[in-house]
């Protein structure tokens, strides 16, 4: 009689992606979430490249910005990831206007003025992956 044993997978397991921020908030993001020993982070400046990305790479957390390129928004952008990764966690990160009806698992104003509000959010998300995951 064989038994298998499955590897948990810890916080530093997950694969991140980061999508559509400005390039100094996107690095501002990608230091934090590293200093908080998240290992594996990809980004991506457009909603097309970040996509492909999807195809390729099964994202356990992804931020993305509510305006994205071209015609895309966040909600629209979630809606197509969601078909390509159905367990992926989402956060949106809006400016002036809170959106309703985005698909994302948690919302953020930005900028944000907080960091241990902003990786609390992200830690959230992390947590219910990795419950998911590890049942």
């Amino acid at each position: 009689m064989s038994t298998e044993i499955k590897k948990l997978k810890t916080k530093n397991d997950l694969l991140l992606l980061v999508v559509g921020t400005e390039k100094s908030l996107q690095g501002l993001i990608k230091k934090l979430l590293s200093n908080d020993g998240f290992e594996d982070i990809h980004s991506s400046k457009t909603a097309v490249g970040a996509l492909n990305m999807c195809e390729d790479f099964r994202y356990d957390i992804i931020i993305t910005d509510q305006i994205l390129d071209g015609s895309n928004t966040g909600k629209s952008w979630i809606a197509d990831v969601k078909e390509y990764i159905p367990k992926a966690k989402t956060l949106l990160m809006y400016g002036d206007i809170k959106p309703k009806g985005t698909g994302a698992d948690l919302l953020n104003k930005k900028p944000f003025v907080d960091n241990d509000e902003f990786l609390l959010l992200i830690n959230t998300l992390a947590d219910k992956r990795l419950r998911e995951e590890n049942q």
